[in-house]
């Protein structure tokens, strides 16, 4: 398959890492797998139907989950909801790392999920489309970039952000209960 665009791409916003990939195969697993440690991704997230052997991302200590739905479309609300809880499970086991995603291509399904991650962390569409499409040139059909501008966020990771960081810094400083920093150093 011919690749698209950059390998990986990092879209970082709210202390929250994404990396938009296109799918793995056993051809490039070696540099794939390098890639995802570059960017200290601890899981991925497939979004199309394709075979691979998952042991190889286990053995690196990369999960795969799987949030299947159609090419060139806009996830329903029950894949936008498991992918809402698989942001909040990760970042807040796992701050430091990133999160990755990928398609076929990395240009549409996996970009699309980004999006509606920035989104829900309080970015507008307009500028969840034109970010992703500066780290990812290409991102996005027509339909799916309609989609995202009608989406209403439910802002389900605004405050989870903020945690998020607060977890981030806890950790930094020698694990300071969360609770005890204020919003101002939050801020940082």
């Amino acid at each position: 398959m011919k690749r698209l665009g950059a390998p990986a791409s990092l879209v970082d916003y709210n202390s929250m890492k994404f990396v938009i990939i296109y799918m793995p195969d056993t051809i490039c697993s070696k540099q794939y797998i390098k890639q995802l440690q570059q960017y200290n991704a601890r899981k991925i997230i497939k979004t199309c139907e394709c075979a691979y052997n998952f042991q190889m991302f286990y053995t690196f200590g990369i999960s795969v989950d799987e949030l299947i739905y159609p090419d060139g479309s806009f996830p329903l609300a029950e894949i936008i909801d498991q992918w809402i809880l698989i942001i909040k499970q990760h970042f807040q086991a796992l701050p430091k790392t990133s999160l990755a995603v990928h398609c076929r291509t990395g240009l549409g399904r996996s970009a699309v999920l980004v999006a509606i991650a920035l989104m829900e962390s309080g970015m507008k569409p307009q500028d969840a489309i034109d970010l992703i499409r500066v780290k990812r040139r290409g991102a996005f059909n027509s339909f799916q970039m309609e989609e995202i501008v009608k989406y209403k966020s439910k802002n389900r990771l605004v405050e989870k952000a903020k945690i998020f960081k607060r977890i981030s810094l806890s950790r930094k400083f020698n694990n300071i209960d969360p609770d005890r920093i204020s919003r101002r150093e939050t801020t940082i």
